[in-house]
């Protein structure tokens, strides 16, 4: 396996940009945390520079937590998402 290449760029020259944020649900809850869910991945759509989102749902593979996986065009863009 390779390692990554590190590289330094301007600000707007970055290419694409991930964000990954993970949450527990207090249990009881998860009916809550989907509806508000439905309404953040919405707005982000909306965002300028948006690129979509991707949305796995607790299970072994995520230690039991909700992971949400933003992706935009820009480092710009994600900041003012």
């Amino acid at each position: 396996m390779s390692t990554p290449q590190k590289t330094t760029v301007e600000p707007g020259h970055e290419g694409p940009v991930t964000l990954q944020i993970s949450r527990r649900v207090v249990t009881g809850r998860e009916a809550d945390y989907e509806d508000w869910l439905h309404g953040v991945v919405e707005a982000a759509s909306d965002f300028p520079g948006h690129l979509g989102v991707n949305i796995l749902r607790p299970s072994g593979k995520t230690d039991g937590r909700y992971v949400l996986i933003y992706r935009f065009d820009s480092f710009a863009h994600c900041e003012a998402w």
